[in-house]
């Protein structure tokens, strides 16, 4: 369905709660599911609101930036996604936060509504309910590398709990001083670019702290909550790398995105299992901190 949005001559769209641009940021349109890719795809599109009267003079309301300034206040999309968009397993944090606040009928949507979003193949098979948003996770972790997937926090998926039970367990994360491609802008390595499904799980190379710590703090949320979990270890996903020996590196006064782990001491293997947080989990350093990395099946 993407492409067919994208190669339409002009894509119309019918907001039936707004008489005026104002109204945009209320009406329902913006909170379905199906209605993201009617929204990026097209190159040509067209509102109109109540009893079908043009919300704006301009024949294309792509390129009216009264209009695409409403919207994107509206989605959270940036306005160069909203006129030239790029599908693909590119920011994909980002897109899942576009499509966190909306909702689709049928428990199956909300997945296969995406699979032109993030350019997947997978096929669509409705009954199998929230399996759809775990198979669609596991086909972008295929083709992924950012470690900003694991910022999601809340139900995990009944399938795996490394990965989120939908696009509604997705959080906020701080902007980072990280270039598109995932390089931090001073030439060092952030995080495992190389992480991905295997019969025991999510593998994944982490640099594990133990709490409390002498060097170290662990909070929850952007908004630096003091942490309820006391004795713990986690797992930095997004710790430097300088260079290729292994080493992970926590940087003093910056957050660094972590995973709350436990393992179970009567366990022959002594797996790491990720355990159930409601918020994201950060540790901030107060110097330098380095370490080997641990790779862990989640």
């Amino acid at each position: 369905m993407f492409k067919w949005y994208r190669d339409c001559h002009v894509c119309i769209a019918y907001l039936a709660e707004s008489t005026s641009v104002n109204d945009l940021v209320y009406d329902v349109w913006f909170t379905r599911g199906w209605t993201l890719q009617e929204l990026v795809a097209p190159k040509t599109m067209k509102f109109y609101g109540k009893d079908w009267v043009p919300i704006s003079n301009s024949t294309n309301d792509k390129q009216d930036p009264t209009m695409m300034n409403v919207v994107s206040r509206a989605t959270g999309i940036p306005l160069d996604d909203l006129r030239c968009f790029r599908p693909g397993t590119r920011d994909v944090h980002t897109r899942m936060m576009w499509a966190s606040t909306r909702t689709t009928t049928r428990i199956e949507d909300i997945a296969y509504c995406l699979i032109g979003i993030f350019d997947v193949s997978m096929t669509v098979a409705y009954g199998e309910g929230k399996r759809a948003f775990y198979r669609l996770i596991e086909a972008i972790i295929h083709r992924c590398g950012e470690w900003q997937i694991m910022a999601w926090a809340g139900k995990p998926s009944a399938d795996s709990a490394a990965l989120p039970d939908s696009p509604r367990c997705f959080r906020e994360l701080v902007a980072c001083n990280i270039s598109g491609d995932g390089v931090p802008f001073d030439g060092t390595w952030r995080g495992d670019r190389h992480f991905f499904m295997t019969k025991k799980g999510l593998q994944l190379r982490v640099l594990l702290v133990s709490f409390p710590s002498m060097d170290a703090e662990l909070h929850e949320g952007v908004d630096h909550r003091k942490s309820q979990y006391g004795q713990c270890t986690v797992g930095v996903v997004d710790y430097f790398c300088y260079d290729t020996s292994g080493q992970g590196v926590l940087r003093p006064m910056q957050d660094h995105l972590c995973l709350l782990l436990h393992s179970d001491p009567f366990d022959p293997f002594m797996d790491w299992h990720k355990v159930k947080t409601s918020d994201l989990l950060f540790v901030r350093a107060n110097r330098e901190k380095k370490g080997s990395l641990t790779t862990v099946w989640l």
